[in-house]
């Protein structure tokens, strides 16, 4: 069997990439990268952690891993998320330390809850921060620091620093000590650390095919930014970057858009925008939402953006695709999307 050729790993799901594989981390490089993020943390035996990530997610597994190093409490949400008991347990249990994703940012943001006075900082990772929402969430109270990171590095790469809570400004992210990052020629990250993966496993021709990516130390990633110093500013992933009727066209920053939008409007209910391949545009521009109405959202968000970002098509859905993360599944919206046609 696959699992006995890796002793001391444990095998995890991805959907970062391109397409979902299983990737093996061992327990070295899940230690490695605990002590990195403890370290950057500050944490103590005297913390508490509040875990509402899934064990079969790095988010929620590495939760534990740096309660195990450090001492620290871990009490685990193991409920469905609900923002509400989520909430309730953080003030329960008197929680220092949490980590969310921006989908469970934006519930407590929405629902205007204040953050309760014993956290002292929020990891926030799987997936992109938009400003809007940093914002709104540091009025709050919320500590929040951003991160980026990703399953085959054991969870984080670059981190906001405790530093960064002294101002209201979106923060830089900083490298942790455990990962090396450059870029290559099309500007993807590198990273080279003791927290990287052993292998990749995919399930094909009804056998599994083991791929081993870190060649000479160094895994090349998908994402795509900018270094400087032990800075990393994160523009995306190589998909993120399309071009709409021969014009460049970056998804993040049309996501940040209406992510604003659904803040100022306080709309509880899911809505993305999906990159959907177009016959003659190349790509359109596509809107996803639980509600049909989406109106004055669609007429805020064309008049923010230029002609050919506008929204070409409404689609109404039970609901979004996401991950137990609240990930967006990109690859099902173009499946649905295409349905629609």
């Amino acid at each position: 069997m696959l699992i006995n050729k890796f002793e001391r790993h444990i095998w995890l799901t991805t959907s970062g990439s391109s397409q979902q594989k299983l990737v093996a981390l061992s327990k070295d490089a899940l230690l490695a990268s605990a002590q990195a993020v403890n370290h950057h943390l500050q944490a103590t035996s005297t913390d508490i952690w509040i875990n509402p990530l899934p064990l079969f997610h790095v988010g929620g597994l590495a939760i534990q891993a740096r309660g195990y190093l450090s001492g620290a409490a871990v009490d685990t949400f193991a409920t469905k998320w609900s923002v509400r008991h989520f909430y309730e347990m953080l003030l329960a249990k008197k929680g220092t330390l949490t980590a969310l994703v921006p989908a469970q940012v934006y519930d407590l943001v929405v629902n205007k809850l204040p953050a309760p006075k014993s956290l002292r900082a929020v990891i926030v990772g799987g997936g992109a921060l938009q400003g809007s929402l940093y914002t709104q969430a540091r009025e709050l109270g919320w500590p929040l620091l951003p991160s980026y990171g990703l399953t085959e590095c054991s969870s984080q790469v670059a981190t906001a620093s405790l530093h960064s809570l002294s101002t209201s400004q979106f923060p830089p992210l900083e490298i942790l000590p455990h990962v090396q990052v450059k870029t290559n020629e099309k500007g993807c990250f590198c990273l080279s650390s003791p927290a990287l993966l052993t292998a990749y496993a995919s399930f094909k021709a009804e056998e599994w095919q083991l791929i081993y990516p870190v060649a000479e130390g160094w895994l090349v990633t998908e994402d795509v930014g900018t270094l400087h110093h032990n800075l990393l500013k994160l523009k995306g992933r190589k998909g993120d970057f399309i071009k709409i009727g021969g014009e460049n066209v970056e998804v993040g920053r049309l996501e940040e858009i209406l992510e604003g939008i659904k803040l100022e409007q306080g709309i509880h209910t899911d809505m993305v925008l999906g990159a959907i391949p177009d016959e003659r545009l190349g790509y359109a521009i596509h809107l996803f939402s639980t509600t049909p109405l989406v109106q004055s959202v669609q007429t805020l968000y064309d008049q923010r953006v230029l002609p050919f970002e506008r929204i070409r098509k409404v689609h109404i859905l039970q609901a979004i695709p996401r991950s137990p993360l609240k990930k967006l599944l990109r690859g099902e919206l173009i499946r649905l999307a295409s349905q629609s046609y």
